[in-house]
């Protein structure tokens, strides 16, 4: 969201690239109702009011933000509409006492994209409604069962969900993990018997599969995260809320795993967020579901953008002859097709009311099968600088024979994806 005219005031005031980024990320976060102020911008950015007050006139001049006139009491806060229709407790005989004050606001149109935003959309506010209840799947228990799969609107934090408990990482451990990998897509694991210094990611790593070389241009099989309040919340490298979305999706194929050691968790917020694709995608009866499978794989699907690279085609695709991987985001990296746009809303209010929430302990590891299992993270609070450590498994060891990715899938999907996959 306002995108375009961010890079625009970029490309035309360079010197102030940094605090228009900054400023677009705040915007974004805001209310259609909000009235900037310049001392509460310059407050947020960490600027001076001269700064805040350009970088708002720059907003105002592209038609993101304007100007108006309104009524300020001279004898609290209050703002009314230059016809005064509001009312304000302090008067003077009865009558308000006003100055005409000059306000900048969000223009019409920016008003009217704030509020169309899908509910559920994921800002810094993390408007996200709880899921209370497991609706009905449109699929049968045995089916599920043939494909080793139990989706999953929440999962408790126990050995009989999500967790594996552990002093040690050898053979007996990684079957346990692989097992919640296939049936559930994520797994837990607190090995107590290391410490933050032992390489337990990478060994664990070398024991699914292969490590990507590197990830996002950031040469090397770990990368450290660290995340500010200066990156944009399209990248683990923000400090904002960060909506759901799997790796990699501006690659030309996803990571198969992802893998997190947490290493230095926030005072406050940060929590982790998981959504299971597999339940989201089979609560739609199985007649919408194939012809929303049909349209989500036309080769012109979607389109995503990062610096780092960009990728245009379908956000669901075979890799296995009978299990497809997800690529999707909630965010301004991705822009659908038109004919994809009411699946695209449909989705992100599906999200928006589910999701597993896990605050991390310090040497916690998740791993968690990119091909089906959308992740996020809320606003980063506190002083302490979070610190976690991530690993991409481009493919698992072939000899490790497990079902991973979205399934089942009705036999005329996987046609319509064969088609599709003939067609990229």
């Amino acid at each position: 969201m306002f995108s375009t005219e961010l890079g625009r005031l970029q490309s035309s005031h360079p010197c102030l690239r940094d605090e228009l980024a900054s400023a677009h990320r705040w915007l974004i976060t805001c209310g259609p109702s909000a009235i900037l102020e310049v001392a509460a911008v310059a407050r947020v950015l960490v600027i001076d009011e001269a700064k805040a007050d350009a970088i708002l006139r720059l907003y105002v001049a592209v038609g993101v933000l304007e100007t108006a006139t309104c009524k300020k009491c001279r004898g609290c806060t209050t703002l009314n509409d230059v016809d005064a229709r509001y009312c304000t407790d302090c008067s003077n005989d009865g009558e308000a006492m006003f100055d005409i004050a000059e306000i900048i606001r969000f223009s019409h149109s920016s008003r009217e994209k704030l509020k169309a935003r899908p509910k559920g959309t994921l800002t810094a506010r993390e408007n996200v409604t709880p899921y209370t209840s497991d609706p009905k799947l449109h699929i049968a228990d045995a089916d599920l069962s043939a494909e080793h799969i139990k989706p999953w609107v929440s999962l408790p934090q126990t050995e009989e969900g999500y967790l594996v408990d552990c002093e040690r990482i050898g053979d007996d451990e990684i079957k346990r993990v692989l097992s919640r990998l296939e049936r559930l897509g994520i797994c837990l694991i607190r090995a107590s018997g290391f410490s933050a210094k032992d390489p337990v990611l990478e060994e664990i790593a070398a024991m699914l599969g292969v490590p990507a070389d590197d990830q996002n241009a950031v040469v090397g099989s770990v990368k450290r995260i660290a995340p500010t309040r200066e990156a944009p919340p399209t990248t683990g490298n923000s400090s904002l809320a960060l909506g759901p979305h799997v790796d990699g999706t501006q690659d030309p194929t996803t990571p198969q795993l992802l893998m997190f050691r947490y290493v230095v968790n926030a005072e406050l917020g940060a929590r982790s967020q998981f959504w299971d694709i597999a339940q989201v995608l089979l609560e739609i009866p199985e007649d919408e579901r194939i012809a929303m499978i049909a349209r989500l794989s036309r080769p012109d699907a979607a389109e995503f953008k990062k610096s780092t690279g960009a990728f245009r085609g379908p956000l669901i695709s075979l890799r296995t002859p009978y299990s497809a991987a997800w690529r999707y985001r909630v965010d301004d990296i991705i822009q659908v097709h038109p004919d994809v746009q009411a699946d695209h809303d449909r989705l992100q209010e599906r999200l928006a009311k589910r999701g597993l929430e896990y605050l991390p302990r310090r040497n916690d590891i998740v791993v968690f099968d990119n091909w089906r299992i959308m992740h996020g993270r809320s606003q980063v609070e506190g002083e302490t600088q979070r610190l976690h450590d991530r690993i991409w498994i481009r493919e698992m060891h072939p000899e490790i024979q497990i079902r991973l990715g979205l399934r089942p899938l009705p036999a005329a999907a996987v046609a319509a994806l064969k088609v599709a996959g003939s067609r990229s």
